[in-house]
């Protein structure tokens, strides 16, 4: 049975810009969807890659969890997922009559990870091929398309027999038989696209160019059938868009691009409720970076004004990839199973870029005594006299969050629901203005009260500290000197 898309305007929704707390992260993933969200509070480097040159254009990982592929200036590159070992150089895309390779705009690999599509765009030369499909097995190209119309994007059906690409003017659909073009949308040139789950809704973006340069503000929803593609629905976002993803349940359409202006951020991602046509979260991006989407769509990682890692709806996940020593990202993106997130970028003291591979641990639950619920390494103190409450998050702010604003102190709030169907509340505070105390870190263990709301049960403590015998980045339950 064919499905029928219902697509809603924003007069006939009751959506929230901002879903805070519980009710925003359940919201975002489900609840049965959190208890499987991977631990990155302990997270571990697995390899380090170097590569000489600038920086990095673009990573992905194949959904099969064993393909690496990089791109910069036009070398294309495919490693190893388990030991980042190099397995190819692929020929990437040269320049027609010269002897170079063009900047590769995109890289997206088939659903089950055996080919990877390559596009490319240059303004003023042409390549010779501008959509590019090649083996993984050996590195060969199995199909050289488009030829020098120059393209930004492009998207496999679920099949993987078919290719979406936006080459030129609008958008094409390839058959990976033969390289025909048996269908296409649009009248102008497109910079991104992204192909719902079940290949019948494609999203587009026009290019930032032309005379009308707000029709990279607007969204196109085009609804594909065998008869050919039919335009639904144009969703406004109010700043020029750069990158398009559909989440794997394919309820939401994320967007990134240049902040809207109502804010200091320079970039923005809009998280679209697109049946519905509402923007239900927005996230401020302090570079221009692409993110990264978690397989599963319940976790962002990029440059995030609130941290490197948010579930859907903004809410920051406690991690331990070391950030200060990294720096930005060039690029990101998350392995299959959203327990590995590759890195790239050049950290301050690097002479050249590094790709690290980082990898959440699920270490397994200590034995505690009497019942114990917080984690052995924290200090349980006493509990405060109150009711259960609506939002934990909230709660922890009140209790043990920033007393006086100020320009120093750093609060950071994480919310983690656990598989037993209670929740984990995580408040830091860094930068204190204490001379022994340096970052004080609560964990708040919630159980299911009734109703929505939720009884504090256990609190523990850890801090850094200023001076002594431990590590001034080292967590411990003791007091400080």
């Amino acid at each position: 049975m064919k499905r029928q898309w219902q697509l809603l305007s924003p007069a006939g929704v009751l959506a929230s810009a901002a879903l805070l707390g519980m009710a925003g992260l359940a919201h975002a993933a489900g609840q049965d969807d959190l208890a499987a969200i991977p631990d990155w509070r302990s997270a571990e480097l697995g390899f380090e890659i170097e590569w000489a040159g600038e920086r990095l254009d673009a990573i992905a990982v194949s959904p099969d969890g064993l393909y690496l592929a990089m791109t910069a200036q036009g070398q294309l590159d495919i490693f190893g997922m388990e030991l980042g070992e190099h397995r190819h150089r692929l020929l990437g895309h040269p320049a027609a009559n010269m002897d170079m390779s063009l900047p590769v705009s995109a890289l997206t690999f088939s659903p089950d990870g055996r080919m990877l599509a390559t596009t490319s765009w240059s303004q003023g030369l042409s390549p010779e091929a501008s959509l590019m499909l090649w083996d993984m097995a050996t590195g060969e190209a199995r199909l050289a398309l488009a030829g020098g119309q120059g393209c930004h994007d492009a998207a496999f059906t679920s099949d993987a027999t078919a290719l979406w690409a936006a080459c030129g003017v609008g958008v094409q659909r390839y058959s990976l038989e033969d390289g025909d073009v048996t269908s296409s949308l649009g009248d102008r040139p497109v910079e991104a696209i992204a192909l719902h789950p079940e290949g019948e809704i494609l999203a587009s973006v026009a290019a930032n160019v032309g005379p009308d340069p707000e029709a990279s503000q607007r969204l196109v929803l085009w609804g594909l059938s065998e008869q050919g593609a039919s335009q639904l629905n144009v969703l406004e976002v109010g700043a020029s868009v750069t990158d398009l993803a559909f989440t794997a349940d394919g309820r939401h359409l994320i967007a990134q691009g240049q902040g809207d202006g109502q804010s200091e951020s320079p970039g923005q991602v809009t998280v679209w409720d697109w049946q519905r046509a509402a923007i239900v979260h927005r996230h401020g991006l302090l570079d221009s970076a692409p993110i990264a989407i978690s397989s599963d769509g319940t976790i962002l990682a990029g440059g995030f004004r609130d941290g490197l890692m948010l579930a859907l709806d903004g809410t920051p996940l406690e991690h331990g990839i070391l950030i200060r020593q990294q720096g930005g990202a060039d690029a990101l993106a998350f392995g299959p199973s959203g327990e590995a997130l590759v890195w790239a970028g050049k950290p301050p003291t690097f002479p050249t870029p590094v790709v690290r591979l980082w990898r959440a641990t699920s270490p397994p639950l200590e034995a505690a005594p009497s019942g114990q619920r917080v984690d052995a390494d924290y200090q349980l103190i006493e509990l405060p006299e109150v009711d259960a409450t609506g939002d934990p998050v909230a709660f922890a702010r009140e209790h043990y969050g920033v007393r006086e604003p100020n320009d120093i102190t750093e609060e950071a709030v994480t919310l983690r629901m656990l598989p037993d169907g209670n929740s984990e509340v995580t408040l830091f505070l860094d930068g204190l203005k204490d001379d022994s105390v340096r970052a004080l870190r609560f964990r708040l263990h919630f159980t299911p009260a009734g109703e929505g709301r939720w009884q504090l049960g256990e609190v523990g403590r850890q801090q850094r500290c200023w001076r002594g015998d431990t590590d001034p980045d080292e967590w411990n339950k003791g007091l400080c000197p």
